[in-house]
């Protein structure tokens, strides 16, 4: 199985999200996970995986393009942008050496762009200067090209890159939580339900009771319309996605949003301003009301997903924390402190008492108690000594180790434990695959039953026929609007994996959730899973010649020099007053303790 993540350039949306991840889940032999948040793709194939085969799919649906994250390509050029005078054109990736193409087109190794043979040289230079391109962390909140197509460049606004038309990315401060997405929606939906309620009173309040007819009924409709404006104008995106969605002809739930909700507001707006237009026995309604509560409705739904995919990273953030920023390297002799991604494999590193383990090792000197609870659940600290394993992020105990590093970054096993988190809250349920083959039929058979609607409602509908058909098609749109299919099931997932990761419970994929509904059998550790993991003294056999008393004083003197969680229990039945001085005391690893009393 051969498994690679790409970075995908123009996607913006989770409409984009699941067009992208239908056209690729297409293809023979391919299995794909779209990542919105990451701006990224895993694929997975038996066979070798075709970068131009995925380009060319992809960029039949729009203006999406793949790009493969371990290669330099920071030259994105257009073909009718780039015209060689010699008709010569070279890869900038130089997938085949230097080979050379006679027309304009892609590489056909790495799918990027070919670029004329004249800016060889300066292509050559630009790719070597940004090679090792960082962001300038003073300029936090403005905003890059990341594929840095004018060197460290900020711009103020995300209007996409002016030279590869990328969506650019907000720069935020190291370990910062980016959530522009959630601000901006909660913000939208703030303004959408400050000017909803108004209009829905203005619409409905005679129904309440309320004195509402006490106002001109003209006025309450310039009124509704006047308050109507900044909620379209919140709900404005949702309009874009409808015209990306008919235009690619990859039919969802926005584009039955904006169908409806553009229809009932045309006419609202029709019905109001140029009513001389209309029969005079036609009385079309006014749906200014429904035009609000729908698009506040959905701008709720949206919000709530962003928080979902905001706790889930939150979850993810909290086990990236666990891993230590800084290590204490032992070289030459000499100890000094270095941050964490400098450490390579095989270097040698002191970890104190109390201290997180950096990376994952071997100890090569010394003995210590570590909490390995992060890892195993049990909250009892486990003896660790020369030639013993320790893992990445668990807690050293009182004593003071040397520990050669095995595994760093991406390899340590909190690293693929994030990993897992990460991908399990992206992967799809089979019920969600399900879910996902319906909306592709859903969608168009609500559209043809509305056009169905008014056909019939024009050819037998009563007087006017053609606003009666209008406004039954329109009920037909809105009420169908296929959110749950959109939003319920992926939720769920997401909500689900990040809540289990908040609480300690790791699940591998969206699959085993789902399944989870079919256990009928648990079986769990004992310590410190179903009891607190702190053992107590409870019984006392005393050989001959001794008390009960004797034992647990001779006990509690030994081990009050001991940090096992056993010695807490024998220390906590004894007299602190019978405790003697112990000299020569001993700790055994894996046998106990010995020492001499008095």
């Amino acid at each position: 199985m051969h498994e690679k993540q790409f970075d995908i350039l123009g996607m913006s949306c989770g409409s984009c999200q699941k067009k992208i991840s239908d056209k690729l889940n297409s293809l023979p032999d391919i299995s794909a996970v779209v990542d919105l948040k990451t701006n990224s793709v895993k694929i997975s194939s038996k066979n070798e995986i075709n970068l131009q085969q995925l380009n060319d799919a992809v960029g039949s649906i729009g203006h999406y393009f793949l790009k493969d994250p371990d290669n330099h390509d920071y030259t994105f050029i257009k073909p009718e942008d780039k015209i060689s005078p010699s008709s010569v054109y070279f890869c900038p990736m130089e997938c085949e050496g230097e080979k050379l193409y006679f027309k304009q087109g892609k590489c056909p190794v790495c799918g990027m762009y070919l670029a004329p043979i004249e800016e060889r040289e300066e292509i050559r230079e630009k790719a070597k200067s940004t090679e090792n391109q960082k962001v300038n962390l003073d300029k936090i909140g403005e905003f890059y090209c990341p594929m840095f197509c004018e060197g460290d460049k900020t711009y103020p606004k995300n209007t996409g890159c002016p030279v590869c038309g990328m969506d650019l990315v907000q720069i935020v401060a190291e370990g910062q939580e980016d959530n522009s997405t959630y601000i901006d929606l909660r913000k939208k939906f703030y303004i959408a339900l400050a000017f909803t309620i108004p209009v829905f009173i203005l619409a409905m309040g005679g129904m309440m009771g309320l004195p509402i007819d006490k106002i001109p009924h003209h006025t309450q409709l310039y009124l509704q319309a006047a308050f109507t404006i900044p909620v379209v104008y919140a709900g404005f995106m949702f309009f874009q996605r409808a015209y990306v969605s008919f235009k690619t002809w990859n039919l969802n739930m926005f584009s039955l949003i904006g169908l409806g909700v553009g229809a009932a507001l045309v006419l609202s707006c029709i019905t109001l301003f140029f009513p001389n237009i209309f029969p005079n026995d036609a009385h079309p309604h006014i749906y200014f009301e429904s035009v609000c509560i729908i698009i506040t409705l959905v701008l709720l739904g949206q919000l709530l997903e962003a928080k979902a995919h905001q706790k889930t990273g939150n979850a993810i953030r909290k086990l990236m924390n666990l891993s230590p920023s800084e290590a204490h390297l032992w070289e030459n002799g000499e100890e000094k402190t270095v941050k964490i991604d400098e450490i390579k494999t095989g270097n040698i590193l002191r970890v104190k008492p109390g201290e997180k383990i950096p990376v994952d090792g071997v100890i090569i000197e010394g003995y210590s108690t570590i909490d390995e609870s992060m890892i195993t659940g049990e909250p009892i600290p486990v003896e660790k000594s020369i030639d013993n394993q320790v893992i990445s992020g668990t807690i050293n105990g009182n004593g003071t180790f040397l520990m050669k590093s095995q595994r760093v970054g991406s390899e340590t096993l909190l690293a693929q434990i994030i990993k897992m988190v990460n991908d399990a809250s992206r992967s799809k349920a089979p019920i969600q695959k399900l879910t996902d083959k319906v909306s592709k039929v859903f969608v168009p058979v609500v559209v043809f039953i509305s056009v169905l609607t008014f056909v019939l409602w024009w050819i037998f509908g009563a007087e006017p026929k053609f606003f009666n058909a209008f406004v039954n098609a329109l009920a037909v749109l809105i009420i169908a609007c296929p959110c749950a299919l959109g939003l319920a099931t992926p939720m769920s997932v997401v909500v689900g994996i990040g809540k289990g990761a908040q609480n300690g419970i790791l699940i591998k994929s969206a699959e085993a959730l789902e399944q989870m509904e079919k256990i009928n059998v648990l079986i769990t550790d004992k310590t410190g899973t179903l009891t607190e993991g702190k053992p107590s003294l409870e019984y006392v056999f005393p050989a001959k010649n001794y008390t009960e008393n004797q034992i647990i004083n001779i006990s509690a003197s030994l081990n009050k020099n001991s940090e096992h969680p056993l010695s807490k229990a024998i220390l906590s039945k004894s007299d602190a007053s019978q405790i003697e001085a112990v000299s020569d005391f001993q700790n055994l690893v894996g046998k106990g303790i010995e020492g001499i009393i008095g």
